[in-house]
């Protein structure tokens, strides 16, 4: 996510369980669907649980983290991780056809 002049990095919003309140993180370098386990550029690494979607805070914070990153265009890839993961847990449960 950046724009036309600067590479397109991907990075998580939504709620932190730990931390109780919404917030965005540093670019995702890896996304495994098998285990929905994301680690980002600074080595931190999540788990995505339940449905996709922003809350009212993370929304807050999604906002406000574009306009102080100065990004001025951004493409929404929740519906995509969010197959890729479901995709896996079908795998999971009933193996890879060869």
């Amino acid at each position: 996510m950046n724009g036309l002049e600067r590479p397109w990095t991907r990075h998580l919003a939504g709620y932190s369980l730990e931390d109780g309140q919404g917030q965005v993180c540093s670019p995702v370098e890896s996304f495994d669907p098998a285990t929905a386990q994301c680690v980002t550029r600074s080595g931190r690494v999540y788990r995505l649980r339940g449905r996709p979607g922003l809350g009212q805070d993370a929304e807050y914070v999604w906002r406000r983290w574009k306009r102080i990153a100065s990004i001025t265009e951004e493409r929404d890839v929740t519906q995509e991780v969010f197959a890729a993961i479901s995709a896996a847990k079908v795998e999971g449960r009933h193996g890879v056809a060869d």
